[in-house]
């Protein structure tokens, strides 16, 4: 765990979430679980900054694959 929020939309809130999203995917070597809970309900979403899908590493999108791809 590298947090604990209310969500409240202030600056220093605002901040601090990125701030923390930050540290997550660094020490999550590019994955994050984000878990909230409200009314009861448990929400729970992963995020990573890979280009990765089942076990496949893809290249990582730049101006030069895109120019090879239209071709």
């Amino acid at each position: 765990m590298i947090d604990r929020l209310v969500i409240d939309h202030t600056d220093d809130n605002t901040s601090r979430a990125a701030d923390s999203v930050q540290t997550a995917f660094q020490t999550g070597k590019g994955h994050c679980k984000i878990v909230v809970l409200s009314e009861g309900k448990t929400i729970t979403e992963n995020f990573s900054n890979k280009f990765e899908e089942d076990g496949i590493d893809f290249i990582e999108p730049s101006e030069h694959l895109s120019a090879l791809i239209i071709r």
